[in-house]
């Protein structure tokens, strides 16, 4: 069971690391500790099952409710109307994954 939880925190701390990269404009490098995980997210196929694993992901990592539900409306912009974010722009959209691999591809090539 620490192994789930531990996975959890790293899968929640790499969506709102994401997050940050892209909508707050945090540098990557901010968070190469967990450059592995933010890779596995940037390649993470869009499920039902990895959607409901990124939300409660993000529940668990101890963020404020309102950045948590800022984090479900990213993941699932596509599916539901949102507030904050259009559906090309949500979590599993095509420009948000090719914004993922540019960044992450630029930060790996400068360091």
């Amino acid at each position: 069971m620490a192994e789930t939880t531990e996975d959890m925190t790293r899968t929640g701390e790499a969506l709102y690391q994401w997050y940050q990269v892209l909508f707050e404009n945090k540098p990557i490098a901010d968070f190469q500790d967990n450059l592995n995980a933010l890779h596995g997210l940037s390649e993470m196929k869009d499920t039902d099952n990895n959607r409901d694993e990124l939300i409660v992901a993000a529940s668990r990592i101890g963020l404020p409710e309102v950045t948590v539900n800022v984090l479900n409306e990213w993941v699932n912009a596509d599916r539901v109307k949102s507030d904050h974010f259009p559906a090309d722009k949500g979590f599993f959209s095509k420009d948000t994954r090719d914004l993922m691999t540019t960044d992450l591809n630029v930060f790996e090539s400068e360091n």
